[in-house]
């Protein structure tokens, strides 16, 4: 059975909360940083080689799209094929991030149906969409690093994101963003974000690239899933769950509870970093879950703690359900 936990029994179930130090002591921690970070200088050389690789796509994508159709749908075969080099760019920037390695786990359709019979949300006739069961247009997963979207993208291809307004303003990866169709949002586009998320998921065909959302609606410490707000399950439509796992020694990538630079200091100074991928099949709403996001919602988010705590190779603790529920709050209103 999957239990929810509540967030304010304790820190050891709060989901913003470090837990690095649980690790041999703080001095040896900082110790082995330092050596590593200071006299190798590997937060440099890694910071140029992200750059240099970003750099290298924006141009790329800039050809696909130089005096041609402003939309990906419209580009050429050339172009696209141009484009396609994007997810093994993605991949680089991950190697430079020290991710050396990608496990891979995969949810069966069984498997799926089990898990969807323990949480009493099984497929209908009536649920079920007339399209081939091998991709979804929406792709949902757990938020928990900087580089969620890289490694999602290097597994499933290129695709458009949802996204905060202010990262178009973001140099090299904004005109990215812009390129691949992002739908951003912000205190002018929200009110148009779900009709066109309805649009792409009503009128896709497989040839355009697919929606990512960090349902979420932001990062945790990786050893919980939060609840999901429910626009990605609007539409009614299937979509197809992935779940990131970051086995770590040192230093957990969470993009939690430390400032930007921070952060990537202590990322880049780690030596080296594993990634677990647990892939799921597409998950068809059945005619409640159709007539009730919130409720689709809240089942996606079981199965994914469901088919993640059975399929991995980490010691670390079992996926939990959190209630804790991230509203953002606008600027006007602090």
């Amino acid at each position: 059975m999957v239990e929810v936990v509540d967030q304010y029994t304790s820190e050891q179930h709060f989901p913003f909360q470090r837990d690095d130090n649980l690790y041999p002591s703080k001095k040896l921690f900082q110790t082995k940083f330092w050596i590593f970070g200071l006299i190798l200088l590997i937060c440099p050389l890694r910071l140029i080689g992200i750059l240099t690789t970003l750099t290298v796509l924006m141009l790329l994508m800039k050809i696909a799209f130089a005096f041609g159709p402003p939309n990906f749908e419209d580009l050429s075969a050339w172009r696209r094929w141009i484009l396609s080099a994007t997810p093994r760019m993605c991949r680089t920037v991950l190697w430079w991030f020290g991710v050396v390695k990608i496990r891979r786990y995969y949810v069966t359709q069984s498997e799926l149906e089990e898990y969807r019979k323990e949480i009493n949300a099984e497929e209908d006739d009536e649920g079920t969409e007339p399209v081939p069961k091998k991709e979804a247009c929406i792709v949902v997963s757990n938020h928990v690093s900087v580089f969620d979207a890289f490694t999602i993208i290097y597994e499933l291809g290129l695709m458009s994101v949802v996204a905060k307004s202010d990262t178009a303003n973001y140099p090299i990866i904004g005109f990215m963003l812009k390129k691949m169709n992002t739908l951003f949002v912000g205190p002018d586009t929200k009110s148009q974000l779900i009709p066109t998320m309805i649009k792409r998921a009503e009128t896709y065909d497989g040839t355009t690239p697919r929606l990512l959302i960090f349902p979420e609606g932001t990062t945790t410490n990786g050893k919980q899933i939060i609840h999901f707000h429910s626009g990605a399950f609007v539409p009614g439509k299937a979509v197809q769950p992935i779940v990131l796992r970051y086995p770590w020694k040192y230093f957990n990538p969470a993009w939690i509870g430390h400032d930007d630079a921070s952060y990537l200091k202590q990322l880049m100074c780690q030596m080296f970093q594993k990634v677990d991928v647990v892939h799921f099949p597409p998950y068809y709403p059945n005619v409640e879950e159709r007539n009730d996001p919130s409720l689709f919602a809240e089942n996606v988010r079981k199965i994914m703690v469901l088919g993640a705590n059975m399929h991995k190779k980490t010691k670390r603790p079992n996926f939990e359900l959190s209630s804790f529920k991230y509203l953002r709050r606008s600027k006007k209103n602090e």
